[in-house]
């Protein structure tokens, strides 16, 4: 494999001094607001808000569609209820409630849980047209926002956390002749992912049977974990949200040291 790239095991990360340089004072750690949810689900925003609480953020709000209210409105501090449409997920009015909450912030998280309906697609795509700073996704966001590619390759802070089969899928979106099986090896998939991170402008994090590949501005990082002892994507998104946010200035690696210390919460579990 000609591509060179950085690798760290879960007992050596690969950047050891970013590891030891989170601010310490809550002030600088940075605002997050987490996004998702819809009627009948809304256990990917919970586990987002308490990954990010461990990862360290300073301050963080939550936007939820208002079918949920009655389900998180004693349980979830910093809610923000937006309008839901019929079917329990975000309306065409919630992007006015998204943008107002996430210009607090530092970054926004699409954490998953979303109703698959064209209102929340659309609202989905005009967020990224008009929010400047990160916006990462994970889960079924991924699955919503890789059908409006266009809109993030305008957006020069995006981050998807993928699986496989979703890397399939952008793929087949960007009509790219590059086959993606679920038995590639590292000498494939590395140079894939440096080629799609400089190709499409943004951060990609990708979990697979032997590791998790992080790829920014066509620099790869490859982290070393037993399938079975993977964080979950949730967790691994809502870390590389909080160490992008606290250390921006050195994006990839604060998302290879992300992924480092968000495996250490299953080994230490």
């Amino acid at each position: 494999m000609n591509t060179p790239y950085h690798k760290q095991t879960v007992t050596e990360p690969a950047f050891p001094e970013r590891i030891w340089s989170q601010p310490e004072q809550a002030a600088r750690r940075g605002k997050l607001v987490i996004i998702g949810g819809n009627a009948n689900g809304v256990s990917s925003i919970m586990n987002a808000y308490g990954a990010s609480q461990q990862a360290g953020i300073g301050d963080m709000r939550v936007v939820l569609p208002d079918s949920l209210k009655s389900v998180t409105g004693k349980i979830l501090e910093h809610g923000t209820y937006a309008p839901r449409n019929p079917s329990g997920g975000f309306s065409k009015e919630a992007l006015a409630v998204m943008i107002d909450t996430a210009q607090w912030a530092d970054g926004a998280l699409f954490a998953g849980d979303l109703a698959k309906n064209s209102e929340t697609m659309i609202v989905m795509e005009r967020f990224v047209e008009e929010y400047p700073s990160w916006i990462l996704y994970c889960n079924d966001a991924v699955d919503a926002i890789i059908r409006h590619h266009e809109a993030l390759k305008k957006q020069s802070r995006a981050v998807l956390v993928i699986s496989i089969a979703q890397l399939q899928a952008l793929i087949k979106e960007l009509k790219l002749p590059r086959p993606v099986a679920h038995d590639m090896g590292l000498s494939q998939l590395v140079p894939l992912m440096t080629e799609l991170s400089q190709t499409l402008g943004m951060i990609l994090i990708l979990q697979y049977n032997d590791g998790i590949l992080a790829a920014c501005e066509g620099t790869v990082s490859f982290t070393e974990i037993e399938a079975d002892k993977q964080p979950a994507t949730t967790v691994l998104a809502s870390y590389a949200a909080v160490w992008l946010i606290q250390q921006p200035e050195v994006s990839f690696e604060a998302i290879t040291s992300a992924v480092w210390l968000s495996s250490q919460t299953v080994q230490a579990a």
